[in-house]
């Protein structure tokens, strides 16, 4: 269970990123985010995000629906 959580579903691409980057500024190494969306390629912009900075992806999984994507800052 994540620490904190966003529902971004029915928010366009980067809405769901830039929502994520807001809320990840203010958490500490360790904690853990759920961004839930449903915007196509929502776990791929995450995987972008992620890729240069100190957050990793725990998990990621798609339903027919919606996306899920679970996020860890590993330092600050």
């Amino acid at each position: 269970m994540a620490d904190f959580k966003i529902d971004a579903r029915f928010l366009l691409c980067p809405l769901p990123v830039l929502k994520a980057q807001k809320k990840l500024k203010s958490m500490n190494a360790g904690d853990t985010l759920t961004v839930i969306g449903t915007s196509d390629d929502g776990i791929k912009e995450f995987e972008i995000f992620c890729s240069d900075k100190n957050i990793e992806i725990i998990s990621s999984r798609k339903t027919q629906d919606t996306w899920h994507v679970i996020l860890r800052i590993t330092h600050p």
